[in-house]
């Protein structure tokens, strides 16, 4: 789904008024692709062109990401969200992503090879290998991770509440701001 191209509803949900609003309130109804995520049990919920996204829609998906909900319906844990964005600076009429959602992705950032796009352009793209992760060596990997992380905040208290100072900065990975993030 291209994010900008979408209001907020279509990822908060619809309102549905039924007889009596007042007694049983106004339900929000999802959209269909998230009824056929939560059908499927698992997908992929793909967010293109995130930082093209203006704040009201970025705000919608904040629960989204976080919370897995959208209108009264929440995805099964089988369904994973991906998100792709670009720089402000190249992204048409682009938006700094807002820090709580940010915050919310892991952030990969790279630079293309020029000579494997020519390459690949010329009709002779590289098959790439992905990593596997090993699943008896996860569980010790990230318990490293958290105590190596612990280590350091005890060391340098000061730097578990502070933000990015710039802009662009706050729109990328940041000290966690939720429970669980």
């Amino acid at each position: 789904m291209i994010a900008s191209v979408h209001e907020p509803s279509d990822f908060s949900g619809l309102p549905i008024v039924g007889d009596d609003p007042a007694e049983q309130g106004v339900p929000m109804a999802p959209p269909d692709w998230a009824v056929r995520l939560v059908r499927a049990g698992r997908g992929l919920l793909f967010l293109d062109e995130l930082s093209t996204a203006p704040p009201a829609v970025q705000a919608a998906l904040l629960r989204l990401v976080l919370e897995r909900r959208i209108g009264a319906l929440r995805l099964p844990p089988g369904v994973r969200i991906v998100a792709a964005a670009n720089p402000r600076a190249s992204a048409a009429d682009g938006w700094e992503l807002s820090p709580p959602l940010a915050n919310r992705f892991v952030h990969l950032n790279w630079t293309h090879d020029p000579e494997v796009v020519v390459r690949g352009l010329g009709g002779t793209w590289p098959r790439a290998t992905l990593p596997r992760l090993d699943p008896d060596r996860l569980t010790a990997a990230v318990e490293f991770a958290r105590r190596a992380v612990c280590a350091f905040l005890t060391a340098r208290p000061p730097l578990v509440h502070r933000l990015p100072t710039s802009e662009t900065r706050r729109g990328g990975p940041g000290p966690p701001r939720a429970a669980g993030t």
